[in-house]
């Protein structure tokens, strides 16, 4: 995983309560390089991020989330 997608996780976790924690643990899972299924948690972030009703992200911060779907 790539600095860029440990960054995305970063705004995820400061503006989602609803996946901040997962967004945390994910990054920390990417750090320690767990055997862990990583683009598995990184869609379930972006899925809950994106419908999280308490986040507001700029235009240019849900396209960087949607493309964790896609990585």
């Amino acid at each position: 995983m790539t600095d860029e997608t440990i960054a995305i996780l970063r705004i995820i976790a400061r503006k989602s309560p609803y996946v901040g924690e997962v967004a945390k643990e994910t990054i920390q899972a990417i750090e320690n390089n767990s055997p862990t299924n990583i683009q598995a948690r990184l869609n379930y972030c972006a899925h809950g991020a994106l419908g999280d009703p308490r986040a507001s992200f700029t235009p240019e911060e849900r396209k960087k989330i949607e493309s964790l779907m896609s990585m």
